[in-house]
């Protein structure tokens, strides 16, 4: 019940006609595989805005967030670019799966630099990453997600449905935290395979992609540069649910066990 009264109290607060608000974020700095920018344009292209008149909703496309070009404004962000030196390209991606996914994708990559370190194909941004103790371009992460969290809280106070598509599962913190301000009593159902609930305490690959869950829980023991706008903690542990979980680290699993999080697994 308290659930249902949650949900009729948020569906009071948009605005009329209901409308969807199209967030495009083609973000993909939280991780090392190129490919998640893309999807933004093709939901569009599948015909999703016709799928939402269908049923009732009015449709406004705010466009696609310009990482990219805010990026190159901001002098303190020079140093981490271009942006590409850590991503490795669909190939990669397609070897890993044909060769049956034993290992996720972060421990096969990590693996076959560490097999190729000394090598002219490793490239010294790879060496360094393997070894940082910090998030990986953390500061650019925040300052760029910050850009979602501010496009996402202004569609969701003009009280408009915010869709946010991404673009990497880093956008998640800055998505759900705005939404959080405008819905104090939110509650989250996250549906995937991987909880992205480790810490920089606990990572295995120290992209962010694989925390924002953490982050939105308070679980971090430190404030991330570039990520002075998220409220850590905004998101209680009881209004969080997973479903659909397959793919969990040893460390972040004791930490959901030890929590009030909901988690049901495939």
């Amino acid at each position: 019940p308290e659930t249902i009264r949650a949900a009729q109290m948020a569906q009071s607060q948009l605005s009329e006609p209901r409308t969807v608000a199209f967030i495009g974020a083609p973000f993909q700095e939280g991780q090392n595989l190129q490919g998640t920018e893309l999807a933004p344009q093709a939901m569009r292209d599948t015909g999703l805005s016709a799928a939402a008149k269908r049923l009732g909703w009015a449709w406004q496309d705010d466009g696609d967030i310009d990482f990219a070009g805010y990026f190159a404004t901001q002098p303190s962000l020079q140093g981490q670019l271009p942006l590409d030196s850590h991503h490795d390209h669909l190939d990669s991606y397609r070897e890993w799966v044909l060769g049956g996914m034993r290992d996720n994708f972060s421990t096969w990559i990590q693996q076959r630099w560490s097999s190729s370190s000394g090598s002219a194909s490793a490239p010294a941004a790879r060496e360094k990453e393997e070894k940082a103790k910090e998030v990986v371009n953390a500061e650019l992460i925040g300052r760029g997600l910050k850009l979602v969290h501010d496009a996402v809280g202004a569609a969701a106070t003009a009280g408009r449905f915010a869709l946010t598509v991404g673009g990497d599962h880093s956008i998640a913190s800055a998505s759900i935290s705005a939404l959080c301000r405008t819905y104090p009593d939110l509650a989250v159902v996250w549906i995937d395979a991987h909880a992205d609930a480790n810490t920089p305490a606990t990572s295995p690959s120290m992209h962010y992609h694989g925390m924002p869950a953490a982050h939105l829980l308070g679980w971090f023991d430190r404030t991330l540069p570039g990520f002075e706008w998220l409220q850590a903690g905004c998101l209680p542990e009881s209004r969080l649910a997973f479903i659909g979980l397959r793919d969990v680290d040893p460390e972040e699993g004791r930490m959901l066990k030890a929590s009030d999080v909901r988690t049901y697994t495939m």
